[in-house]
């Protein structure tokens, strides 16, 4: 089951403001090497937000199939963790426009910047906690890359797509194209 994003407005609002969200992230990839590092893959990026997060969910890696605490198939790179302040950058700094639009969103859980290998994909799981999740396409991609749940399909192609669901229902990713699929992912209790 996916939900619109016009019942959700402060996610519409960050899916329009597209442009300054892009522009967050190409700057820090300009000016982080923590966060470029994360994209290009070129060294092993571990951060423990991302691993709490996963323990918290009860999520693990031989469930999703892949190394979720490398840089594998897919990784992230936090911008935000509820009661687990990030304090070997900056995102404020680096990701003004992520930020304030993250302020906005009722009792955020997590928010990362979250990529996905080309032709890799993450196994069916459910979290622990069920929270909504939303995941924003930031660059188009050759093919598809699909976000399931509860057995139903929507794609993630170009830039602009979205997915909103509930991680308490059983879900997997897919990514077909021949490039990484680079998600804005926001995880809240409405």
């Amino acid at each position: 089951m996916f939900y619109n994003i016009n019942d959700f407005p402060y996610l519409l609002n960050i899916k329009n403001d597209l442009d300054s969200i892009l522009k967050d992230v190409n700057n820090a990839y300009l000016t982080n090497d923590y966060f470029k590092n994360f994209i290009d893959g070129k060294e092993l990026f571990y951060s423990s937000h991302i691993e709490w997060y996963a323990r918290d969910q009860g999520i693990h890696s031989e469930q999703l199939g892949i190394d979720i605490t490398q840089n594998g198939a897919w990784s992230g790179f936090p911008l935000y963790k509820k009661n687990f302040p990030i304090k070997w950058y900056n995102p404020q700094e680096y990701f003004p426009a992520i930020i304030k639009h993250l302020t906005k969103v009722p009792n955020v859980y997590f928010s990362a910047i979250v990529k996905l290998q080309s032709k890799s994909n993450l196994l069916e799981h459910k979290h622990t906690n069920s929270h909504i999740a939303f995941h924003l396409c930031l660059y188009d991609l050759d093919d598809d890359s699909v976000i399931t749940c509860n057995h139903k399909n929507t794609i993630l192609r170009n830039k602009g797509d979205y997915a909103i669901f509930d991680t308490g229902l059983p879900h997997a990713s897919y990514n077909k194209a021949s490039i990484q699929r680079i998600n804005l992912a926001i995880g809240f209790n409405p």
